[in-house]
């Protein structure tokens, strides 16, 4: 039954990565996914491959699959990244990533050009955990290798936020939620991996762990399976977004993210710290008041933020100011990042209405589209973000005031 599962899961691996290569919906991103899922399906039949002792009768196979495990990590760290980054060519320097994988299959070479007999010798001393101790490194290593590459893989989707947060006030539709879950079913399967081997050391498994990882790795490919069905932008095209603004506007969002309650930081320090990242930027202490109080009198006069699409590029053209600029002010002046920044005048603009009795023929979500939201979920978390209650609660609240 379980190697039934298995060489289903590799079979809907390969399907996956037919399809996300195919010509319709071909794009660098996806040939890279493809190629994850086609690596995920060779590990997931090299387990069927020794489970089932079927090395005893191909036995020229052995060995060939072990430095697999070395493109799990760059594969879904290098999709992440293109993604995430809007690029659309495979840049060269992205290789070096492969080279673990380059390395230790060139190591593997002199097993490859084994004979039979020693192969099988081979394979059974690894059964027994009495194989070669440098095999036995080389297992390690790889669990080095994977963690470090999710490690990488989460830093670059908290960029990836920090940055539309700083561009754009509607990221409903490029958050890249549904990469997030694929990045949480990845480290599902390290963790269970990891945890595995950890017990191994120490004696204490009880259980097959090569059963049990490629388990994981087939329920992962059937989710990746299922969110391509109800997420188009998986096997369909990708949302891309254009390059960082700006590395000190991804700095600066990025510390004031990494902070919490509980810090000591005080918010002079915090604002401090942020002007540091901008003291190349050669905007002067007069300019940068005078910004300020030309964002704030615009954004109550002229209301640019009941546009549902506005972006920070817009709004500097309105202002006449450079993005940059637009940027720092933002976020040292005011410290906010620009989403929070135009999404908090959206929520006062409902506030307004809400306890306005003209209005109250109005459903809730009419006025939040009027007042520049484009999502339900958008604006019940930023509603409640900022205001500590459901807009019903507010309603209520104002009705029962009134």
């Amino acid at each position: 039954m379980l190697y039934s599962i298995l060489v289903l899961g590799a079979a809907q691996g390969l399907f996956l990565a037919l399809l996300l290569v195919s010509k319709r919906i071909g794009s660098t991103a996806n040939k890279v996914l493809a190629a994850s899922m086609v690596v995920y399906s060779v590990y997931i039949a090299s387990a069927v491959y020794y489970g089932r002792s079927l090395f005893l009768e191909y036995p020229h196979l052995i060995g060939t699959t072990e430095p697999v495990v070395f493109l799990f990590g760059p594969l879904i760290y290098l999709y992440t990244r293109i993604v995430s980054s809007g690029e659309s060519t495979f840049r060269t320097k992205y290789w070096l990533h492969f080279l673990p994988f380059f390395v230790y299959t060139l190591y593997l070479v002199p097993i490859f050009l084994m004979e039979v007999p020693a192969k099988i010798e081979l394979v059974e001393q690894v059964i027994r955990d009495e194989g070669p101790l440098d095999l036995a490194i080389a297992n390690q290593l790889k669990f080095v290798h994977g963690i470090t590459y999710v490690v990488m893989t989460f830093l670059v989707l908290r960029r990836h936020e920090v940055r539309i947060r700083n561009q754009f006030s509607d990221i409903e539709k490029i958050n890249l939620h549904w990469l997030r879950n694929l990045m949480i079913g990845t480290i599902a399967v390290w963790m269970i991996a990891t945890g595995l081997n950890v017990l191994d050391l120490l004696g204490l498994s009880a259980i097959n762990e090569e059963q049990m990882v490629t388990l994981a790795i087939s329920v992962l490919i059937y989710a990746i399976g299922y969110l391509g069905l109800r997420q188009p932008e998986i096997l369909g095209r990708a949302a891309l977004l254009p390059s960082p603004l700006d590395p000190t506007v991804e700095a600066v969002d990025l510390q004031r993210a990494n902070t919490t309650s509980s810090d000591v930081r005080s918010v002079a320090q915090d604002t401090a710290m942020a002007s540091t990242q901008y003291v190349r930027s050669g905007l002067s202490e007069q300019d940068a008041e005078h910004y300020v109080a030309s964002l704030l009198a615009f954004m109550e006069e002229e209301q640019p933020y009941l546009r549902g699409d506005l972006t920070l590029g817009d709004l500097a053209d309105k202002l006449s100011i450079s993005a940059h600029n637009l940027s720092e002010v933002i976020n040292t002046r005011l410290e906010k990042n620009f989403y929070d920044f135009v999404n908090g005048y959206r929520v006062q603009e409902v506030q307004r209405k809400l306890t306005n009795p003209s209005h109250k023929h109005f459903t809730i979500m009419a006025l939040a589209y009027d007042a520049g939201f484009n999502s339900k979920s958008a604006f019940n978390s930023f509603f409640k973000k900022s205001t500590g209650m459901t807009p019903s609660e507010y309603r209520k609240k104002g009705r029962l005031a009134a």
